[in-house]
């Protein structure tokens, strides 16, 4: 087993080489983010429950904080409307979006902040 699980690590830092090495040359380079930045994203990955509970009520979804975070920890919940369970789940896939590192280096273009449709 042990013998098996090192030709598969091997086999699997063999393809993230060829990845990377494929990554360069189409030009993708992995910048680092600055620490602010990083704080910055911890803070809102700590408190993204408040914020999507917060927006949920600005939506006028009726919903408790309970409910709130049942609904994001995909636990069942009942009393809502199908509607309104799924603009809490829109809202924690807005929110996973932006908070991805690729989202945030990427250069917030008109084009890309209106969905390319300018193009």
């Amino acid at each position: 087993m042990l013998v098996r699980d090192n030709r598969e690590c091997r086999r699997l830092k063999k393809e993230i080489r060829a990845i990377r090495s494929r990554l360069a040359i189409l030009g993708y380079q992995e910048n680092e983010l600055s620490p602010e930045i990083i704080q910055n994203l911890d803070f809102a990955r700590a408190h993204i429950k408040e914020s999507i509970y917060d927006q949920a009520v600005l939506e006028g979804v009726a919903t408790t904080f309970p409910q709130t975070e049942d609904i994001l920890e995909n636990r069942a919940v009942s009393g809502l409307k199908a509607s309104d369970i799924q603009k809490i789940l829109n809202l924690k896939h807005a929110w996973e979006f932006i908070l991805d590192p690729d989202v945030i280096q990427f250069p917030s273009t008109l084009s890309f902040l209106i969905g390319y449709e300018a193009q």
